[in-house]
């Protein structure tokens, strides 16, 4: 996970190979689709195959990211 001044990146790896249809899943299509609702062309998710590892990294706008030292209750 990393911040710079004006994105948050997270980035997750996991041992294991991605499947020929990668790209064509409903919850990878879900994901994409609620970004580009939520923060337009200012972030992004991509999921790539790294050696014997997969990584899924998902990239917001600082300005959408709230930080707070209160804890949240629902």
């Amino acid at each position: 996970m990393g911040l710079s001044d004006q994105t948050l990146n997270i980035k997750v790896t996991n041992d294991g190979q991605l499947s020929e249809d990668k790209h064509t899943g409903i919850g990878l299509k879900n994901i994409r689709s609620r970004l580009l609702m939520l923060y337009a062309n200012k972030a992004s998710f991509t999921i790539s195959q790294q050696t014997i590892r997969v990584a899924a990294e998902v990239t917001l706008p600082v300005e959408a990211v709230q930080f707070s030292s209160q804890p949240t209750h629902n």
